[in-house]
């Protein structure tokens, strides 16, 4: 078990529905060298108010600047020798903290699982359900990607990269904690598991659970083009041939119906229905076990369709930014350009090393020297 002050670090946006929840929890762990920063970023509601009631480190941002910002800047004003990073819609356990120091003394960044909170009503059990079925139980345990609502790292680790996550998606949060993995990942280790969870409260109404995947399909297009050999053909977070068979089994649903509705026959709909059935089968067993009301299961099949036609509608307005040439763009080529040639040359000087020739050249020239 790693031994030094834990910095517990939590951007806040409008955040004082879930906050107390979120502050009540951190600040009840049975740990006993912690401390937590809270950034209210640039937050209109009583977000400043909740914190008043806390003794946290309370920074705060004039201006919205996003969770990636946010977090850098709480970053820079911890003390600890460990970073942890929650959000301000998730609940820890109070073992949270010692698990995490258990888990650190294996691997220098360690991130952790969300599980639905029990108290929310049915639409927010569902979104979390959901994001582990298409997003969380594809992660394996030697990752590339995690979620910064609940995630670990040696003090030192968080430093050396670059923050290229700041130069993406205008304050939304949306995938900029997959870039700060990227980044991370090509010099160190990260392991994940569900031993280390906290309950994630999401969102309970329609139209912001339809903005959040709207806002997750632009994202993840984003990031494909940007980075397309790490996060489409190297990607070990998300199974493409799973969100391939949502968006067309979707896609030739919606098609099918709308030529039925016009009169070329019944069949028009419901062969593509039957394939979208099929296609959701296997999240609707997984939910069926962890719900026991056919009406959710219901509501679950419905909210699969909305979920899948905003992926398309976030996927076409990435689409329609990467055709303005947007700085996004060009951060990332600069990016990969200085990453894949600092590849290449570890690549030559491997080869160099395990070449037997090069090595018998290089002691014949040191022993006549």
């Amino acid at each position: 078990m790693v031994q030094g002050t834990i910095s517990v670090i939590i951007p806040a946006h409008n955040a004082a529905d879930t906050l107390v929840r979120c502050l009540r929890a951190v600040t009840a762990q049975d740990d006993a060298d912690y401390e937590v920063i809270v950034i209210d970023d640039g937050s209109t509601d009583a977000t400043s108010a909740v914190l008043g009631k806390f003794d946290v480190v309370h920074l705060s941002n004039t201006t919205q600047a996003g969770p990636a910002i946010s977090r850098n800047r709480g970053a820079d004003a911890a003390t600890g020798a460990y970073l942890v990073f929650t959000d301000a819609d998730c609940v820890p356990p109070t073992h949270w903290l010692s698990d995490i120091r258990k888990w650190l003394e294996v691997a220098p960044v360690v991130a952790g699982t969300y599980f639905p909170a029990p108290w929310q009503g049915a639409l927010g059990r569902f979104a979390n359900l959901d994001w582990y079925l298409y997003w969380f139980r594809h992660i394996p345990a030697e990752t590339d990607s995690f979620s910064m609502g609940n995630v670990a790292f040696h003090r030192e680790v968080y430093f050396d990269r670059d923050r290229l996550e700041e130069h993406f998606f205008h304050r939304l949060a949306a995938a900029e904690d997959t870039i700060v993995a990227m980044t991370i990942a090509e010099r160190y280790r990260i392991l994940s598991t569900e031993q280390i969870w906290v309950l994630h409260m999401h969102r309970e109404r329609l139209i912001p659970y339809i903005r959040k995947h709207i806002t997750t399909g632009y994202s993840r297009t984003l990031l494909s083009l940007a980075f397309p050999q790490r996060k489409v053909f190297a990607a070990r977070d998300i199974r493409l041939s799973f969100v391939f068979a949502q968006l067309v089994s979707t896609v030739a649903l919606t098609v099918g119906g709308l030529a039925a509705i016009a009169g070329f026959g019944l069949w028009m709909g419901l062969v593509p229905l039957l394939v979208f059935l099929a296609v959701q089968a296997p999240s609707l067993l997984l939910i069926s076990r962890r719900e026991r009301s056919p009406l959710f299961w219901l509501m679950s099949l419905v909210l699969f369709f909305v979920r899948n036609v905003a992926w398309l509608f976030g996927m076409a307005k990435a689409l329609v930014y990467v055709l303005q040439s947007p700085p996004e763009m060009k951060a990332a080529a600069r990016w990969r350009a200085q990453h894949d040639l600092k590849a290449d040359e570890f690549e030559v000087k491997e080869a160099q090393t395990a070449d037997p020739t090069s090595q018998i050249e290089r002691a014949n020239s040191e022993t006549a020297h």
